[in-house]
């Protein structure tokens, strides 16, 4: 599946900085990464790595809605980024919280 990483804050600065981290829960999961983004505009041009690729940085709006996950790194705001985003177009069902991924991540590493 496709997915947006939707938050630019520490959380995501610590998730994106684990190698492992990176590779058991987004590629043993088969989540391609196409981009970031962020409630904050003006990311102008700004892009982060992500497994040896450059990858853009923009407004969410700006990536296809249709066939794309939105995965959301901030836990205290999701209900309300969840909100936003369906105003915009996305369904809720395409819109989830990194906390799941993480902690399917958890239940493996710690049975």
């Amino acid at each position: 599946m496709k997915a947006v990483i939707y938050g630019i804050g520490k959380r995501f600065h610590k998730i994106f900085t684990d190698q492992e981290l990176i590779k058991e829960i987004f590629v043993e999961n088969d989540i391609e990464i196409v981009g970031s983004s962020d409630r904050t505009v003006g990311f102008g041009g700004q892009r982060f790595i992500y497994r040896g690729e450059s990858l853009p940085v923009k407004k969410v709006d700006e990536f296809l809605k249709n066939d794309i996950k939105i995965i959301v790194t901030s836990k205290i705001y999701f209900e309300e980024i969840k909100q936003e985003l369906c105003k915009i177009g996305y369904k809720e069902n395409q819109i989830m919280l990194i906390d799941s991924l993480l902690d399917t991540y958890l239940d493996k590493v710690f049975p």
